[in-house]
């Protein structure tokens, strides 16, 4: 099995560990689900029998079968803290400050694997008066494999969401934990395997990928260790020779006075505006450039401060009055570099950034923030800076083969592992990464579930994924959207028993494939299983669509809440309609009650009638509580 971190992959093999050791998820700090058999799970070497203790008292015993020995808990009520000790005639393993509650499964791509710390700076109180002993996160470290099920996930720890951890746990599994936690008064666990970039295909069994040979195909190869570790070096290679090509053309890093030093003569840089991009690369670019921008401080400042730079395309590097404050090397993270106490100063301080673009596009991202200051004082960085290219590259920055997101990987050695673990319920947010190809989704994500519950022996494990937000330029007109077919196809699955999903068109943001509200997101995801699973009388959908049918060339809408309706003002209502020739014009639209009439004058016959439909598209029709109506295509015939 193969361990991958953000700085290294490295082989484990569960042998390694202990001659008898638990399951990592039973470590200290951990939530176990109440009301149900938990399996303790110990590996050992020998043969010898091992009893089970709960705070003292034996529970029962058994012999290490195959190097594997499990003993059930009996059904518990929430709380703690216990004590799960496990003997043997030379063995004492123990672990302490263990909790009964809810445990819930948390996967998908990098919007459920994005930490507190990304979504700090919008909801600041929430991680600074974070103090919950008793939501516990345990998040599984990045591993795959490809050619069988692992027996236990990578070591790791639950994580109390405290102010010490709180940065670094999943922001939508926190704001779920904490909704339930208020409101239901149980501890809360999660366990957290998720993977940024990951399509749903990494997260199958290949038994359910028999339909879709491409997907075990690109897999193939990649159950050979020597392969990986070839492709890994070939990778690497191509990418150190680019970037030291890249290097050794920098004006800047080679001038006899780096751009990045104090004093540097500007006189023959240019001048543009952030947010944006130099002119030169209008045209596009790939390469290097600088920029750089003065900040007069009428005083030294007497704590450290925080420069931030939104986002920018693609990598960047970043120095302040000459000294080296961080570095960031794809664009999708927000930019927040710490400056120390010492390096600001009253007067002239610059600020310059080295930014590499790997293919053709660079800029600094319209509509984030970008500042220098304090919790007190923030000079803003808006406006204009001076720019210099530094060197440019005929062929883009070679792309590097992710072998963590192949097909059947991820399921092998973050899910299969998990399977002896009782869980209350999944939550699933995924399915950006397979906006390409969206036709199938729906029925890959029916035979994921299935195959989930099998797996975990509940039949009836609720399911709760959150749809696409809205995303890229607001729409403008009717258009074609995968993001808009991505959504259809999860509504479908939805629709099956014990599967939810919530609506999210609302939370999104168009230059940020990680929008920062996290919190809506997962409340919403809370009050769905307050409803699924404690019975609670929520709110767990925006409107629905109870009818279409034809009048004339019109279509008329049923929709109901029972929450009630609210329509927004919009530029467009987000209903279109189509005639027989398949074009989709926006509708008019005028409303009675919960009945909502469209007509367009350019369609006589309506067949098909859409909503939402876009990538970030227009919406108008909300519940009082603000869920917005999911997007949907209609057929009438």
């Amino acid at each position: 099995m193969r361990l991958v971190t953000t700085t290294f992959l490295s082989l484990f093999s569960f042998t390694t560990l202990a001659d008898t050791h638990f399951h990592p998820l039973f470590s200290d700090n951990a939530v176990l689900q109440r009301g149900t058999d938990v399996p303790v799970v110990v590996f050992s070497d020998n043969t010898q029998e091992l009893t089970l203790h709960l705070d003292g008292k034996a529970i029962g015993k058994a012999a290490v079968n195959n190097g594997r020995w499990a003993v059930p808990l009996p059904p518990q009520k929430a709380g703690g803290p216990h004590k799960i000790t496990v003997e043997g005639n030379d063995v004492t393993l123990s672990i302490d400050n263990v909790f009964f509650g809810d445990v819930y499964l948390t996967s998908g791509q990098s919007n459920m694997e994005l930490p507190l710390a990304r979504t700090e700076e919008a909801y600041p109180q929430d991680v600074a008066l974070a103090d919950y002993a008793q939501i516990r996160e345990y998040t599984v470290p990045d591993a795959f494999d490809f050619n069988q099920p692992q027996p236990v996930p990578g070591k790791s720890q639950w994580k109390t969401a405290q102010n010490e951890n709180i940065r670094s746990l999943s922001a939508v599994a926190f704001y779920f934990a904490r909704h339930l936690h208020r409101y239901e008064g149980v501890p809360i666990g999660i366990v957290n395997a998720s993977l940024g970039g990951s399509p749903i295909e990494a997260w199958m069994a290949p038994r359910l990928l028999a339909d879709y040979p491409e997907a075990l195909e690109a897999a193939e190869p990649f159950k050979d260790d020597a392969f990986i570790e070839q492709t890994q070096r070939e990778d690497q290679a191509a990418a150190n020779d680019w970037h030291t090509t890249l290097t050794s053309r920098d004006a800047g890093l080679n001038a006899t006075s780096p751009w990045y030093t104090e004093n540097v003569n500007t006189s023959d840089w240019q001048s543009f505006t952030v947010p944006g991009r130099p002119d030169f690369a209008n045209g596009g670019f790939t390469g290097s450039w600088w920029a750089k921008k003065t900040v007069t401080l009428a005083q030294t400042p007497e704590t450290p401060w925080v420069l931030r730079l939104g986002r920018i395309r693609d990598a960047d590097e970043v120095w302040v009055n000459g000294t080296r404050v961080g570095n960031t090397t794809y664009h999708y993270p927000p930019r927040r570099y710490t400056v120390p106490q010492g390096i600001l100063h009253k007067g002239d301080n610059v600020i310059t950034v080295r930014v590499i673009s790997n293919n053709g596009d660079t800029e600094f991202f319209p509509d984030k923030a970008f500042f220098l200051g304090s919790d007190t004082q923030r000079i803003s960085l808006a406006g204009e800076w001076q720019y210099k290219q530094a060197a440019t590259m005929q062929d883009p920055a070679p792309t590097q083969t992710f072998i963590r997101w192949k097909p059947t990987g991820l399921y092998h050695a973050m899910i299969a592992p998990l399977t002896d673990f009782p869980l209350s319920g999944v939550l699933w947010y995924q399915g950006e990464s397979n906006t390409g190809q969206p036709a199938t989704y729906a029925e890959k994500m029916l035979a994921m579930m299935n195959d989930w519950r099998q797996a975990w022996q509940q039949p009836a494990l609720p399911f709760f994924t959150v749809q696409l937000a809205n995303y890229m330029a607001p729409q403008t007109a009717p258009e074609q959207s995968h993001w808009a077919e991505l959504r259809d196809e999860q509504a479908q699955a939805a629709t099956t028993p014990n599967a939810y999903m919530v609506t999210i068109i609302d939370a999104g943001e168009y230059n940020d494939i990680h929008p920062v509200n996290k919190r809506v997101v997962g409340e919403r995801l809370a009050k769905q299983a307050q409803h699924a699973i404690y019975q609670r009388d929520t709110n767990i959908s925006g409107p629905q669509v109870q009818s279409a049918t034809v009048d004339g060339s019109a279509v008329v809408l049923t929709i109901t809440d029972p929450q009630g309706l609210r329509t927004l003002t919009s530029p467009q209502s987000g209903f279109t309609l189509a005639g027989e020739d398949g074009a989709y014009h926006f509708a008019d639209v005028t409303r009675k009650g919960n009945q909502f009439r469209l007509t367009s004058d350019k369609v006589a016959k309506p067949v098909s009638v859409r909503y939402a439909w876009a990538n970030n598209p227009f919406y108008s029709i909300t519940d009082t509580d603000g869920w917005p109506m999911a997007p949907f295509e209609h057929s009438l015939k």
